[in-house]
């Protein structure tokens, strides 16, 4: 039965830190929202602390059983016919996700519609950190429009259309990923609905990267697991994983460093050249919210990311066939 004019559902883990912060503008949306939580087994106090600093937060409990069934849990509690996916280390105004919901109103063969990191939030961070977020933000900003995927982060989706295909549904992968969300959309998308991302509505992203952090998240979180449910038709091969300017650059690189093994150097350079080339967007973007150091900095944690990227395929076709094997 739906009780609400829209519903804001986030699941947590051990979030004691960031949480309040987001749970700051939850308070201030109007009394016909519905607001959920959904802790998964956390170990500092976050559902208690959630509860002090939003009285009117539902706080559900999903005892360690995982991102995917906290998230379906928390669809399942919602009593509304429009709910806002946020990340609790994902900071948006009230305005912003009253925003979301907004557009779902006006267009009524619209599913979801995502928004985007606001790259002004990330000033003071370490290097790489900023360099992450900025990339994300980049990401989202560079393919505005028409999407085929959801992202939980900050989104907004028709409740009716998620339930329809099913909702977050999966267990894991060989690593124990599962890229839930982007299957979701990409469901509701092949069920005919509209998606869109629009980067005027922004979150600031709480979250801090280091290398190591981020070449794991990138490697085996995105492109191994992105690759390996592409391969099984859950999710799309597209634009959001790695363009195809990026995987001409990157394909570009590689070969010149294949014919630096074979003694031609000048090989190397034309593929870096066409590789920055292929990034100058990207680049661009970072210089004009990071600066011109973090551009420059950029240009070797770009290369870093990508040849993630391209290991993630290689490591996702790999797992792919091997289960398909075993089958």
């Amino acid at each position: 039965m739906e009780n609400y004019r829209a519903a804001v559902m986030l699941c947590a883990r051990d979030a004691a830190t960031t949480l309040p912060i987001v749970l700051q503008q939850l308070n201030r949306l109007p009394d016909d929202w519905q607001l959920v939580l959904v802790d998964d087994g956390s170990q500092d106090g976050t559902a208690e602390l959630a509860a002090r600093c939003c009285p009117a937060l539902v706080v559900l409990a999903n005892a360690g059983r995982g991102t995917v069934a906290a998230r379906q849990t928390a669809l399942a509690a919602v009593r509304a016919p429009l709910v806002v996916s946020l990340d609790a280390d994902v900071v948006a105004t009230a305005e912003v996700l009253q925003g979301l919901v907004r557009q779902l109103e006006r267009d009524h063969q619209l599913g979801a519609v995502l928004g985007a990191y606001d790259p002004r939030g990330f000033a003071g961070e370490p290097v790489v950190s900023r360099f992450r977020n900025l990339l994300h933000s980049y990401v989202h900003h560079h393919n505005a429009g028409p999407a085929e995927t959801f992202w939980c982060g900050l989104g907004a989706l028709r409740h009716s259309a998620a339930l329809a295909v099913g909702g977050f549904q999966g267990g894991s992968r060989g690593g124990g990923y599962w890229l839930e969300d982007v299957a979701l959309g990409y469901a509701m998308h092949r069920a005919g609905w509209k998606l869109c991302i629009d980067p005027s509505l922004q979150g600031v992203h709480l979250k801090s990267w280091t290398l190591q952090s981020m070449m794991h998240a990138d490697l085996f979180i995105r492109a191994a697991t992105w690759t390996e449910l592409g391969w099984q038709g859950l999710v799309p091969m597209n634009r959001l994983n790695l363009s195809w300017p990026a995987r001409l650059g990157v394909s570009l690189l590689a070969l010149g460093g294949l014919q630096l093994l074979r003694g031609n150097p000048l090989w190397l350079l034309a593929g870096v050249f066409a590789y920055l080339i292929t990034q100058l967007g990207c680049l661009r973007f970072m210089a004009r919210w990071g600066g011109v150091r973090l551009a420059l900095a950029a240009i070797p944690l770009l290369m870093i990311h990508h040849a993630c990227c391209l290991a993630g395929l290689v490591l996702g076709t790999w797992s792919y066939c091997r289960r398909k094997r075993s089958v």
